[in-house]
């Protein structure tokens, strides 16, 4: 099973206005700093601004593991076996309280990493080593569906702690 999702459009069209604002500011009330300083953060507001334009994260789900791209927060793919997980399941989350927003976040340490673009639904996993990683999805019946498949096989145990 295969997912992509981008960031939320407003979370997107904020951005850009933002960076739109702040380079206009920049060209029509800034008279004596230097034109390349101001180039530069023009371009760099730029940057940032289609980044979350371009920002996809793909999470792909099957009997072996996960992989998940989260282009261009995620340099190369992350890949999850399910022999390292002990516990996988499609909870709410509250991206703000615990992760503190969306992206590739490092959250309190009860909460572990979240890969996320949206939304307030994820795939949670842990790992037998102790980690954590919530990966948001805006599929939560189907990678639900999923999981219980995974469960039935005695591939991975559900949030109590049970092979079904």
């Amino acid at each position: 099973m295969k997912e992509e999702q981008g960031f939320d459009v407003f979370i997107t069209a904020l951005a850009v206005f933002v960076a739109v604002a702040i380079n206009f500011m920049l060209v029509y009330t800034t008279e004596d700093v230097n034109e390349w300083i101001i180039l530069g953060v023009m371009i760099v507001n730029s940057i940032m601004a289609l980044t979350f334009l371009f920002s996809k994260l793909v999470t792909e789900i099957d009997n072996q593991g996960i992989r998940v791209r989260f282009f261009p927060w995620l340099l190369k793919e992350k890949y999850f076996d399910w022999k390292d997980i002990e516990h996988a399941y499609v909870r709410e989350y509250k991206p703000l309280r615990e992760y503190g927003g969306w992206g590739v976040r490092y959250g309190r340490a009860k909460s572990g990493k979240a890969y996320n673009t949206k939304g307030k639904l994820g795939i949670q996993l842990h790992f037998k080593d102790g980690k954590k990683l919530l990966i948001g999805t805006q599929k939560p019946n189907d990678m639900d569906l999923f999981l219980n498949n995974l469960y039935i096989k005695n591939i991975v145990k559900n949030q109590d702690g049970v092979s079904e």
